[in-house]
């Protein structure tokens, strides 16, 4: 049964993971001429990568802060359900 679990958890990872690249490949498309007008002006490629990663990583902190939340709160409530399970139990 863990391991059908752990399984589903897999697949949700995966499922973010490939969610999240689709959002910035489609930041990037839209900004294309955008990045090539600062290209051209002279900025520098470490500034247009910390453009194009900001509202991901942002995304990324939002989402981690919401999970783990989530989950502590998830192992209080079944630490209360049931017998012989801590909420620091793997």
């Amino acid at each position: 049964m863990a391991t059908f679990v752990g399984s589903f958890g897999a697949v949700a990872l995966i499922l973010a993971a490939c969610g999240l690249y689709g959002l910035m490949a489609h930041i990037a498309a839209e900004r294309t001429q955008e990045i090539g007008i600062r290209l051209a002006m002279g900025a520098q490629p470490a500034s247009i990568l910390s453009l194009l990663l900001g509202p991901g990583l942002r995304l990324l902190g939002i989402g981690a802060a919401i999970g783990l939340s989530t989950a502590l709160v998830g192992t209080r409530y079944i630490e209360a359900q049931l017998f012989g399970v801590t909420a620091t139990d793997p």
